[in-house]
């Protein structure tokens, strides 16, 4: 690893402030190759994201 990997800044949480991150809740995502990105937290956890989501709508 290059003195410039090390020194990469980092977000609040530690991350590199380019790895990638799921727009629906912000956890990382993980290369699923060849297909792209999955997000750690998986459906279900998006699915209770949306119904929180939609109940602050609805109030």
């Amino acid at each position: 690893m290059s003195t410039m990997m090390r020194d990469e800044p980092r977000a609040l949480d530690g991350r590199a402030i380019d790895e990638p991150v799921c727009g629906i809740c912000g956890a990382p995502m993980e290369p699923i190759p060849p297909v792209g990105w999955v997000c750690c937290v998986g459906l279900r956890g998006h699915q209770d994201v949306a119904a929180a989501l939609d109940r602050a709508a609805a109030a």
